[in-house]
């Protein structure tokens, strides 16, 4: 990719995490042009609702992928996405995942409240959490993503970075 002229950057878009590879990590460490940037959708901080999820990882093997990648790539640029309110979900399931949001520490994430979607499995499960609770741990977690997120910018300022301007 660094020999093709004209090429400012790649990005990748949202690699299933089971399936990110060593080379894969690998092309962002070496390649000069691949954006040292990377969107690995957690989903949900438990490996119940993962599962009812039919993911194929633990949050273990995410944490793991999450520490490769850093030690391969320092500095690099994590975002995520994550659903609360998933049918199912208890307190302790959405204590899990506001912990993983803390413990990984992401530059950005996009935070969603679950709606039922049909054709999707969970469109015939019991929506169970109700639309109120499901709006308060929203945000929460967008509460203590903007602090992440803000403490993470301040270590910045003052710095020289490159950046790429994607539209007006």
């Amino acid at each position: 990719t660094d020999e093709i002229p004209g090429l400012a950057r790649i990005r990748f878009t949202s690699p299933h995490p089971a399936e990110m590879s060593d080379r894969v990590i690998d092309a962002i460490a070496e390649c000069e042009r691949v954006a040292p940037q990377l969107h690995l959708p957690v989903q949900s901080g438990t490996d119940r609702i993962l599962e009812r999820m039919a993911r194929d990882y633990t949050i273990a093997a995410y944490e793991t992928l999450v520490a490769r990648v850093r030690a391969r790539v320092p500095g690099i640029a994590l975002s995520t996405d994550v659903i609360t309110g998933f049918p199912g979900e208890t307190d302790d399931d959405f204590t899990a995942s506001e912990a993983l949001l803390a413990r990984v520490r992401y530059d950005v994430a996009f935070l969603f409240k679950y709606s039922p979607r049909p054709g999707t499995r969970a469109y015939k499960w019991d929506d169970d959490v109700p639309e109120a609770e499901k709006a308060r741990r929203l945000a929460r977690l967008i509460a203590l993503q903007e602090r992440i997120a803000g403490e993470i910018n301040r270590a910045l300022v003052g710095s020289d970075v490159e950046v790429l301007v994607e539209g007006p």
